[in-house]
């Protein structure tokens, strides 16, 4: 007969340290800009689905111009940051809001198939649960750059 005290050292070393876990997901914008590109970056560009935000387009003197003291390597993720959070103008309101993430159009788009246009047509291989649940996540902690 087993008994609770001796299978409980092998069960807390077979659960996930969720510090670790946490940590790794509260990273900044970076993974989720990778997850963008991975998942979005077949249409969102210049000349295929430019729109308001376009994962190709480089910040310059007039916009986004705070993004060219970066290293030239993370000007298009800093752009891109700046497109998805800053709200475009009065009463508009920005793609990405910490305050009802749900509501954030890319992550609707991308992890919502109720909502998604995308799902199953331009997104052929939806992104995964561990996936969504990291852009959520990251929404709702404000959508940090870092």
């Amino acid at each position: 007969m087993w008994s609770a005290p001796a299978i409980l050292p092998g069960l807390l070393l077979a659960l996930p340290f969720p510090t670790a876990a946490c940590a790794e997901q509260a990273a900044g914008f970076a993974p989720i800009y990778h997850f963008l590109e991975r998942h979005c970056g077949d249409c969102h560009v210049q000349g295929v689905a430019d729109g308001p935000w376009s994962l190709n387009t480089p910040p310059n003197e007039r916009r986004y111009a705070d993004c060219l003291n970066y290293p030239e390597s993370a000007q298009l993720a800093c752009a891109n940051h700046r497109q998805l959070v800053e709200a475009p103008a009065l009463g508009i309101p920005a793609w990405i809001r910490p305050t009802d993430a749900a509501a954030s159009e890319p992550y609707a788009q991308a992890c919502v198939p109720a909502v998604s246009f995308h799902i199953g047509h331009s997104l052929a291989e939806p992104p995964t649960l561990q996936e969504c649940a990291r852009f959520l996540r990251w929404i709702e902690a404000g959508a940090p750059w870092d």
